[in-house]
């Protein structure tokens, strides 16, 4: 299953636009966080599940990380309850 997730800030509310796009697999551990509707990655997740979860974040310079962390954490508290993100 892959994750194709468009992310609106409060501050937008028409959604005429989209501030974030998330794509990528949480089954297969990577997720890729772009900046607006554009190819511009602004950050990297990769998972490892060993007797713990492991994450590798990369995040370009001058973008929030606690946003980014925020966002993955988000996206893990959901598949951990087993809600599918299609």
């Amino acid at each position: 299953m892959k994750t194709n997730l468009n992310v609106f800030l409060a501050s937008n509310t028409t959604e005429a636009s989209i501030d974030f796009k998330i794509k990528g697999s949480w089954f297969d551990k990577s997720l890729t966080i772009y900046n607006g509707n554009t190819d511009t990655p602004i950050a990297q997740m990769n998972m490892k599940v060993t007797a713990s979860y492991t994450f590798t974040v990369t995040v370009r310079p001058n973008v929030d990380y606690a946003f980014v962390v925020a966002i993955i954490l988000i996206l893990d508290a959901i598949n951990r309850e087993g809600v599918g993100m299609e």
